[in-house]
């Protein structure tokens, strides 16, 4: 009787070993798959119903449309911004929300149409696009298309009530900027006619596109202006929070820390949310190292500060940095030159000229410390040309077209903060990050 109660005791102890070790199973796996459905939210797909931040930009945006759509008028509005400030995003979400609501009848006239021109093979494609989207996938050249699209937007016959009012989104509209300028000349002049029932949003991340469009283009736009500025700190953290909603995945630390190292350097919410994504990678990584020796506790699953830094460290050790650490001497401050020009003139792109100028200021500058290499000879238009095609064929920076052009336009396509950790173990490009202030926003 007494083996029979023993055996009973053995057994029951099993079966409570398995039911916790169950338990734990099933415990990790939920405390997992909190972190796996954090990752997906913080996905730039994963738009969010509405977008924090920008809530006075939506209501300003809404104001426009509703306005223009109610008296049936044409109109223009331009939205600029840094990259990552949510001007697609915000555009997106109002442009969805009022297609839903044109099943209630209330948009049921209203055709929305939206191109990005960085996805167009030639600036003059977006004439072809535009005809394609209006005319249900009819095809046309782009010289049919323009003749079609003028013949329709500027005739001055009277439109039927019943014709619909066209909302136009052109994302990247500086894409389209030519030397003569006529596709902007175009599509902009069309909303001015009465009968075209024509409004057009484009949106870009250069400040001063209006300023840069000749007499004749800049009286047509006749276009209000809007402008998305970085987000701060504390819009970053209600980004972040609103995208993991009640995931108990983050603690607190980590969000403001993550939200304080973007908005230090670009305030872009891109940028943001792949670091979250990648401290979640981190804290995963480092609760599978300690499965192997030890049992793991509900802390182990959530993401901490030094999960973040990590995860900075790991994201600065980037292909993209390794790629400018290869670079020569010339090219590196070349990339410096960029950043300086864009520092002091607070837009998102300069001009070949003006980095050139730039960049022999700092041979100058720097020459006694660099070396005499740097100014012997002193680096020529060719040479520095020579040099921006490289790094535009890496893609580190984007450059208006491949011809040498002293006033072609130049974009940085790194961020300044990864400049500046590839750069700075040399103690001169240290001097130059310091005096510029190169990774500060």
């Amino acid at each position: 009787r007494r083996t029979t109660r023993a055996q009973s005791k053995q057994q029951k102890k099993e079966e409570d070993e398995i039911e916790n070790t169950l338990q734990g199973l099933e415990r990790d796996r939920k405390q997992r798959s909190t972190l796996d459905e954090a990752r997906s939210n913080l996905q730039l797909s994963a738009l969010p119903g509405l977008l924090p931040g920008r809530e006075s930009q939506k209501a300003d945006i809404e104001s426009f449309l509703q306005g223009h759509i109610s008296r049936k008028a044409g109109g223009c509005l331009y939205i600029s911004g840094v990259p990552g400030t949510g001007k697609t995003a915000t555009v997106a979400g109002i442009i969805n929300e009022m297609k839903n609501r044109s099943l209630t009848r209330e948009f049921n006239k209203v055709n929305f149409i939206e191109i990005n021109a960085m996805k167009l093979t030639e600036p003059n494609q977006v004439y072809s696009t535009f005809y394609r989207k209006l005319e249900n996938n009819k095809k046309r050249t782009p010289a049919e298309a323009l003749d079609s699209l003028e013949k329709r937007f500027k005739r001055k016959t009277s439109l039927k009530s019943k014709d619909s009012m066209i909302v136009l989104v052109l994302d990247e509209l500086d894409i389209l900027l030519t030397k003569n300028q006529s596709i902007l000349y175009n599509i902009l002049s069309w909303p001015l006619n009465e009968n075209a029932r024509l409004i057009v949003i484009g949106i870009a991340n250069t400040m001063n596109l209006p300023e840069q469009l000749k007499q004749r283009v800049d009286s047509r736009m006749g276009l209000e202006r809007m402008v998305f500025q970085p987000y701060t700190k504390d819009q970053l953290e209600v980004i972040i929070k609103t995208r993991l909603g009640d995931l108990d995945a983050f603690s607190p630390d980590a969000v403001g820390l993550c939200s304080a190292k973007i908005a230090m350097v670009s305030g872009d919410a891109r940028r943001a949310l792949e670091l979250c994504r990648a401290a979640i990678g981190v804290a995963q990584k480092a609760a599978h190292e300690k499965s192997k020796t030890a049992e793991l506790t509900a802390e182990d699953y959530i993401v901490r500060s030094e999960h973040v830094v990590k995860a900075l460290d790991e994201m600065y050790v980037s292909t993209r940095t390794q790629a400018i650490k290869h670079c020569s001497l010339h090219e590196k401050l070349f990339l410096c030159s960029i950043v300086i020009c864009l520092r002091i003139s607070g837009l998102a792109e300069t001009s070949f000229a003006t980095v050139a100028d730039r960049h022999w200021q700092l041979c100058q500058e720097y020459a006694d410390k660099f070396g005499r290499d740097v100014t012997h000879p002193m680096p020529s238009n060719a040479m520095l040309s020579a040099i921006c095609h490289r790094l535009a064929s890496q893609r580190m920076i984007v450059a208006q077209d491949g011809s040498f052009d002293l006033f072609q336009k130049i974009l940085l396509n790194v961020s300044p903060d990864d400049l500046c950790f590839a750069i700075k173990e040399d103690q001169v490009f240290e001097l130059i990050v310091e005096r510029y202030h190169l990774g500060e926003d």
